[in-house]
């Protein structure tokens, strides 16, 4: 009879997790490279991964947990600005509210007024 530990369990799950988030980053990045090209502009592949990680990793601090949802955040940080989530407007209408955070951010257009989006752009244009 084969035993596996749990660390060894713990050990494939990480690793197929990591698995995971590298096709979802590969799927964002060439979702956006589809539609909007014009976003990847000036930075590397390397720079466009790490940002998508980055992006992930923020999206799961705030309790996101469906890979479309991830992707649309993944999205808005890049239509609108860099870190558009550290916004003390944004960050509320994420973490505050009725229903999911999932849910929270299919709204979140609704829930935070549109001078706060265009600032937010504002910063992000060189």
């Amino acid at each position: 009879m084969l035993t596996i530990r749990t660390q060894q369990l713990e050990a494939l799950a990480e690793d197929a997790g990591e698995r995971l988030d590298a096709i979802l980053v590969a799927r964002i990045i060439a979702h956006l490279r589809a539609d909007s090209p014009e976003l990847l502009e000036g930075a590397s592949e390397s720079a466009h991964i790490e940002r998508v990680r980055g992006c992930l990793e923020r999206a799961r601090a705030l309790g996101l947990q469906f890979a479309s949802s991830m992707a649309r955040f993944s999205q808005l940080d890049f239509l609108i600005a860099p870190g558009f989530d550290s916004h003390p407007q944004v960050r509320a209408a994420l973490a505050e509210g009725p229903g999911s955070a999932d849910e929270r951010l299919e709204s979140l257009m609704d829930h935070v007024p549109g001078s706060v989006w265009r600032e937010l752009r504002t910063r992000s244009t060189p």
